[in-house]
This record gives structure tokens, C-alpha cells and sequence, in this order.
């Protein structure tokens, strides 16, 4: 959404194709911007109404999530003339827990290559997990990380903050309460400092191990330092407030939320796990990484991280790499590039 924003501001003409028009962020995108809802028609009925949708408006360019997206377009523009260049986009790690039609996008990761004009990942993490485990050549696959909106983020990390009334000092974690984040490690670790700080650990999300989190808390006599306020629509007020955030993931294709804490001046600890995280953080120069799992190391780099001064200014000139504004022009460009290949062809 915040690309879509960006193009439109620059004069471009973007269009939504989705299967509904709903979502968390739905509020962000520009009302510039134009959304095609195919509704409730099954997969033939999205890749029909696809079909309609391309043949009116002709776009020069599309850009397709993985799921099954992909296999949507190719379905959809079959037969048509050559006049779009497509641009499929990685912005996960493969998990076994995502439904056929999202595995098929790694299974057959070489055969998509071939069939995109480009591919995208989000992250150098995501383009060596794509090469070492479904065999797609590197040179095939651009990097291009997310983009953060860091005027937006200032206007919101301002705003009224909802949900309950936070006691300072705390520190804080966000995101889906399920096995890929290992809140688990996260508690099991503060576990270890709670009694050489006073700070608060805050938990903001949702998600079905919920109440497992809780029943550990509970078990570690920490009911009364570990907050749960649940999912809050703009938690920007409470992590800037925030003396660091921790990520304790598993592992994270990118890490969104690294580089917004990074663009509020708040210090970062983080997991060096597979994806985004270490790239984010430049190896550590911008933030403090331990090994995923390890409730002691990730005890050891929160401390860190507590007794180092938050250099705000240097947080967010690193953030700045990650701008909307520069991260559209590298999308711009690979269109532009696979479009003058076409015309060579």
C-alpha cells in the first residue's frame, strides 16, 4: 500500500486487483488509488474477472504477490499480448504451515522465474533461501526491501495512543502471537533480567498461542511486569515511547517493524535469523542481534541494549535507506528495465 500510495503521488496510475477489499490497512491506501474486487467467485471466477480487468485497463506494469496470485495471472493473461511486464514478489520465507497454493510458489520457484518478466525479494536473506533451497539462480532475483513511509510514521507515532494506559519504563515486541515470532523466548528472557530492571515487557498482537504466553507468564510470576494489551491498529505512540524493541523471531523475511522502531529513534534488539533482521542492522551496527532460541543471549543483548545510549539521530538516518520515496525508485527501475528488455525481444 505505501508503494501504491507513492506511484500515485508521482502521477502514476495504480490499480488494486484483489479478492476483497478489506484488510487492517485498508485505511492507509490513497483514495487515488483504484481496487478491483473480484468478491466471492472461487479461483475461476477471480481469474475470469482478472482477464476482463487487464484487457480494459492494459496496464504497462503489474506486480503479483506470491499465494496464489501468480498462478491467477498466468492463467488470466494467457494469450494475451505481451504488452505488461510482470513482476512477481517474495515477501516470505517458506513455511510449512502455508496453505498448497502458497507452497507452490517455492516448489516451482525456477519454473515461476522464467515465466515473470522479474522477480523480487524483500530481502538478500530471501533470495539465498530461494537459491539454496528450490534451486532459482541468484542472478535471477532482485533484492528490494520494504519501504517504510517515515513521514506517516511521525504523524502517527504522535497520535492519541490507544489502549491501555502503559507505566514506563518498558519494552516492547509486537506481531502474531504464533510459533514464528517465539514470544516464548522472548518471556523466558526477561524472565532472567526482570530482577536487574524495572522495566515492563509489553506484548502487542493477537494470535492462537495467546493463552499459552499468558499460562507462562503466570508460571514465571510475571503477571504483574508482562503486558498484553492486544492488537492495537496504531501501535506507533507506544513503541516510540518505548526503550527498545525486541524482536525474538524465528525467522522474518524482512522485518518491517525493525526499521520503524529504527525510524522513532528507539533502540533495536533482534534475533539474527533467517531473512531481514541482520541486513536491517547492518551486521549489528545498528542495533543489538543474538542467536534465535536462546532466552540467555537474547537476556544478554536486551541488557545491551538497556545500558547504551539511544542514538536517535543515527537510527533514523538508517532508516532512511528504507524510504517509500527510494524504494519506489527501485521498483520504477526494474519495470523500466524488463519493459526496454521486451521491446528488444
Amino acid at each position: 500500500m505505501l508503494l501504491a500510495n507513492e506511484l500515485c503521488a508521482r502521477g502514476l496510475s495504480v490499480c488494486f486487483f484483489v479478492d476483497r477489499d478489506e484488510g487492517p490497512n485498508r485505511g492507509l491506501l490513497s483514495e487515488a488509488v483504484s481496487v478491483h474486487s473480484f468478491g466471492e467467485t472461487g479461483h475461476f471466477g477471480h481469474i475470469m474477472r482478472l482477464r476482463s480487468a487487464l484487457l480494459k485497463c492494459r496496464p504497462r506494469v503489474i506486480y503479483v504477490q506470491i499465494g496464489l496470485s501468480p498462478v491467477k495471472y498466468l492463467a488470466a493473461s494467457f494469450l494475451l499480448p505481451e504488452a505488461t511486464t510482470s513482476v512477481v514478489v517474495y515477501h516470505g520465507l517458506y513455511d510449512k504451515a502455508l496453505r498448497p497454493g502458497g507452497k507452490l510458489n517455492y516448489w516451482f520457484a525456477p519454473l515461476i522465474t522464467g515465466l515473470f518478466d522479474s522477480v523480487v525479494a524483500v530481502s538478500n536473506g530471501l533470495r539465498e533461501h530461494l537459491v539454496s533451497k528450490f534451486g532459482v539462480k541468484a542472478g535471477d532475483v532482485k533484492v528490494i526491501h520494504n519501504p517504510v513511509d517515515i513521514d506517516m510514521l511521525d504523524r502517527m507515532s504522535i497520535a492519541q495512543a490507544s489502549g491501555p494506559r502503559l507505566a514506563q519504563p518498558y519494552l516492547v515486541s509486537l506481531g502474531r502471537m504464533v510459533p514464528q515470532k517465539d514470544f516464548a523466548t522472548l518471556i523466558e528472557a526477561f524472565s532472567l533480567i526482570a530482577g536487574r530492571v524495572p522495566h515492563e515487557l509489553v506484548i502487542l498482537g493477537e494470535g492462537p498461542l495467546k493463552g499459552s504466553l499468558v499460562e507462562q507468564v503466570e508460571r514465571l510470576g510475571l503477571a504483574n511486569r508482562v503486558v498484553f494489551p492486544g492488537y492495537i491498529e496504531n501501535p506507533f505512540p507506544i513503541v516510540r515511547r518505548a526503550d527498545a524493541l525486541v524482536l525474538s523471531s524465528v525467522s522474518e523475511a524482512f522485518g518491517n517493524v525493525l526499521v520503524e522502531a529504527l525510524v522513532l529513534g528507539v533502540r533495536v534488539v533482534a534475533t539474527d535469523c533467517p531473512g531481514g533482521p541482520r541486513e536491517i542492522l547492518g551486521h549489528g551496527e545498528w542495533g543489538w542481534l543474538c542467536p534465535p532460541r536462546n532466552p540467555q543471549r537474547l537476556a544478554d543483548a536486551m541488557l545491551k541494549a538497556l545500558d547504551s545510549p539511544a542514538d536517535a539521530e543515527r537510527f533514523r538516518r538508517r532508516s532512511m535507506d528504507f524510504s517509500v520515496s527510494r524504494i519506489a525508485d527501485e521498483y520504477v527501475a526494474v519495470a523500466e528495465k524488463c519493459g526496454h528488455a521486451r521491446g528488444r525481444r
